[in-house]
């Protein structure tokens, strides 16, 4: 399961500032403990080592960590030796989630960072698919069901993106969003009489909407959590059950100024929302307008 995915990271490695400290058993040496839990860890040792980000055990004894400017760390001994990939140093973006769907690696982030491995990530190919905005990616989206299709990758300025195929290809999926939107007459209020009508469509379109979160809990349903810069005292939950096709959305208004960037549903309809404003987690019920 998805959620599982953040368990196993933390059980592996974890970041400490531009450090990285390694598992290894137990120590009867107090001295020895980094971590005074009766853990033992040990600092893993890359001089100028770049801020980790992500990190996902790839099988016993092998994990990778994604880091800062485009480094990537790689380890097949427990973390006792790691070697050093560096994709784009230059272009200084940093990945947000990362993702390993069979032998196909998916690590994404920063202004439009998306890159994808078949080898372990030794080496990386860029994944963006073109004419799609090189905005900041946020989440990583599989189904509940531990099945690897369809994939979604969702970001800021309407990114969606979805793969049927274990993460090889990808495409941007168009959810209509104007279709949600109606037009409404702007009415003088002495007479009565309507000056104009705004054509909201004209503005409700996909890329002005930021995707942050996401849960799919089987291979049809995917839920999205979103907002706009048009307006500050709401968000959206957009939810499809036909996994992801542009006709298939419905749109859920909840109005509260608050930003939240995860949701998790236990049925079709009810479930949690999280925030990374103030720390709330909130109960939710989809179709509901209070939180």
């Amino acid at each position: 399961m998805t959620r599982n995915r953040y368990w196993l990271k933390t059980a592996f490695a974890i970041s400490v500032a531009a450090l990285i400290l390694v598992v290894s058993g137990c120590s009867d040496d107090p001295t020895d403990d980094v971590v005074t839990d009766n853990t033992y860890w040990s600092l893993m040792d890359i001089e100028e080592i770049e801020l980790p980000r992500v990190v996902w055990p790839l099988d016993a004894g092998k994990a990778i960590v994604g880091g800062n400017n485009e480094h990537v760390y790689i380890t097949e001994d427990g973390g006792l030796s790691w070697d050093v990939v560096t994709i784009d140093p230059s272009s200084g973006r940093s990945p947000t989630d990362i993702y390993f769907a069979g032998n196909t690696g998916i690590m994404v982030g920063l202004r439009g960072m998306f890159y994808t491995t078949t080898n372990d990530g030794r080496t990386w190919s860029n994944a963006l698919p073109a004419g799609v905005p090189a905005a900041d990616l946020a989440r990583i989206i599989k189904p509940a069901s531990d099945s690897d299709n369809p994939l979604y990758v969702c970001g800021d300025e309407g990114v969606l993106l979805k793969s049927t195929n274990g993460g090889s290809d990808w495409n941007y999926v168009d959810i209509m969003i104007a279709k949600f939107f109606e037009d409404y007459p702007v009415i003088d209020g002495e007479s009565g009489d309507t000056l104009y009508v705004v054509d909201t469509t004209l503005y409700a379109t996909q890329e002005k909407f930021n995707f942050f979160g996401g849960w799919a809990p089987n291979n049809d349903v995917i839920y999205l959590l979103c907002d706009t810069l048009q307006t500050d005292d709401e968000f959206y939950v957009l939810v499809s059950d036909d996994a992801g096709s542009p006709d298939s959305w419905e749109i859920h208004v909840i109005e509260t100024p608050v930003r939240w960037f995860d949701i998790y549903t236990a049925d079709e309809s009810n479930g949690i929302i999280i925030s990374d404003s103030d720390g709330r987690v909130d109960y939710i019920t989809i179709g509901d307008t209070s939180v």
